[in-house]
């Protein structure tokens, strides 16, 4: 009786090739969004410089952002640091300022639609927070799977751990994922997890990203 090859035994999954990610930064790629838009208004609002706020935000925003905290912990540390309350407006506003002026880039998101036709997978990688999660929801996000957020994964990008847990949502090699982001760092951090990165730049990003894609031989 002949040897049967070992190819001929090979299961499905072995003979199949993984797929290939793209993944978007959501903030700045996806939407256009800027954290500074919550911290004008409490400004304002509280009478503090900006700039003091802006610190307190680089300060308090990475454990909200991992999931370590809640939104109302991440006030109260702005209330004990201040020492003065944080009015339930200003707490409430940071979902209501992103529902009300952040619109996806469509020309991007459009692009996206039409890599997944190429046979491409497309997910979406964001530093972001609990209360923004009905923004996910939205009609624009719904052909990028997975949803990687980083109070899910608990861990923020750059961080190694970050993009450990990512890559394993995703359950490819990281070589087959391609990441756009528009902060050199996150880039950065990607391409020394083994992924392929690049920065998306705010002024002809698809055009680029395309390049890049094509310099992978991803497209043609």
């Amino acid at each position: 009786m002949a040897r049967r090859s070992r190819g001929a035994g090979a299961s499905k999954a072995e003979r199949t090739p993984s797929p290939r990610f793209v993944v978007f930064d959501v903030g700045g790629v996806l939407i256009h969004w800027d954290d500074r838009l919550v911290m004008d208004r409490a400004a304002r609002e509280l009478g503090e410089p900006p700039a003091l706020l802006q610190e307190l935000l680089l300060r308090f925003r990475p454990p909200l952002q991992s999931g370590r905290i809640d939104l109302d912990a991440f006030w109260d540390r702005f209330a004990k640091e201040l020492g003065r309350p944080i009015s339930r407006a200003i707490r409430e506003s940071w979902w209501k300022l992103l529902e009300k002026r952040a619109r996806p880039q469509r020309a991007v998101v459009a692009w996206a639609a039409e890599l997944r036709r190429a046979g491409l997978r497309t997910a979406l990688f964001s530093n972001t927070e609990a209360s923004h999660r009905r923004y996910f929801s939205r009609a624009w996000s719904r052909g990028f799977d997975p949803h990687l957020l980083s109070y899910q994964l608990r861990a923020t990008k750059p961080s190694p751990l970050a993009f450990h847990r990512a890559r394993a949502r995703l359950g490819v090699p990281a070589a087959q994922i391609c990441l756009f982001d528009d902060l050199p760092n996150n880039v950065r951090a990607a391409r020394e997890a083994g992924w392929n990165a690049q920065t998306f730049p705010p002024i002809h990003g698809v055009p680029s990203a395309r390049r890049y894609l094509r310099s992978l031989g991803w497209i043609p």
